[in-house]
């Protein structure tokens, strides 16, 4: 047990041994480090000393810093946000477009009216002579010998017929409306293009009509009932014959609705005499053959005519007035 194995050292090249005694160990170590002192000394060369320098500039010290900074966490905007303020920012540049266009369009408009009014300024009214003034007065006075014409736009009119047969010409017709006056049924016939109708009744009611024909289940000619129609239409024509043009479509829808009763008719001819009173003067052949078929329905209800005539006179009307629309 007291005996220990040596221990082998190797020093720049050079072994020395260690003696593994414990009485000999301190010495055995103290002379090692002696000659590995000596040693190191008389190999040691003054220009084997190799020198190290540390460089640096003050970027490095301040990345180092910032290295060591804690990072800071940024924070994003919710998408939710993003949208409303997209949504805000729009509708901010649509207002101020749409107020700078009002604005133009206001400044326009003001600019219309100051050259309305510098116009005015600049053009005085004309001055009426004494007979232009004249003239005025009389046509005022006289409104059914005015030149100055309106534009007037009339209704139509509608009824129920009783039609007799359609032809290709007059003269077909003509021969037609013969076999009715044969057996009493009076006529007219109502040419409309090319057509050649003839109509023997009217009224507001279809079942007034369809009882009328039933009556004449004895007579060996074809009737049937239909509607029957016509446009309206414009025409220039007077104040004063349009006011007149007006009252005959009251007047005639009004004897339309009236016509088939079983009371007197005396105060259909006052009606339309207190119409006729107010024809205007004029040279219109239309107007005129209006007012002469009125003036021929006039006699006819004071001769106290059958209910037929006076639906054919009634007829006789209705085509002078839509012949007017036609001019």
């Amino acid at each position: 047990m007291d005996n220990y194995k040596t221990i082998s050292i190797k020093l720049n090249g050079k072994e020395s041994t260690i003696p593994s005694n414990n009485g000999q160990k301190n010495d055995s170590l103290e002379s090692s480090y002696q000659e590995q002192a000596a040693s190191i000394e008389n190999s040691y060369e003054p220009d084997d000393l190799v020198e190290y320098e540390k460089k640096h500039n003050s970027g490095d010290i301040d990345e180092w810093l910032n290295l060591n900074r804690p990072i800071k966490s940024h924070k994003r905007i919710p998408p939710v946000f993003k949208v409303f303020g997209f949504a805000a920012i729009s509708a901010t540049l649509i207002g101020v477009s749409l107020g700078f266009i009002m604005l133009r369009m206001f400044a326009g408009i003001d600019n219309e009216g100051v050259e309305a009014a510098q116009s005015t300024e600049i053009n005085p009214p004309a001055v009426t002579s004494t007979n232009e003034a004249s003239n005025q007065t009389t046509e005022e006075s006289n409104p059914g010998n005015s030149a100055s014409t309106t534009a007037l736009t009339l209704d139509g009119m509608e009824a129920y017929i009783v039609q007799g047969g359609v032809f290709s010409s007059m003269d077909q017709a003509q021969v037609w409306q013969q076999h009715f006056d044969s057996v009493g049924i009076p006529t007219m016939i109502w040419e409309n293009g090319d057509e050649y109708r003839i109509f023997a009744g009217i009224s507001d009611s279809e079942v007034y009509l369809d009882e009328k024909v039933s009556g004449m289940s004895n007579v060996d000619l074809e009737l049937y009932i239909r509607p029957w129609q016509t446009d309206g239409f414009s025409v220039d024509v007077s104040s004063s014959a349009a006011d007149w043009l007006e009252g005959f479509l009251m007047n005639w829808n009004s004897t339309l609705s009236l016509i088939n009763q079983d009371s007197s008719h005396s105060e259909l001819a006052t009606t339309w005499e207190q119409w006729l009173e107010k024809t205007p003067d004029t040279e219109n052949s239309l107007l005129q053959g209006l007012s002469e078929e009125a003036k021929a329905f006039v006699e006819v209800v004071n001769d106290d005519a059958s209910m037929n005539q006076l639906q054919i006179q009634l007829l006789h009307m209705w085509k002078a007035y839509t012949n007017i629309g036609k001019e």
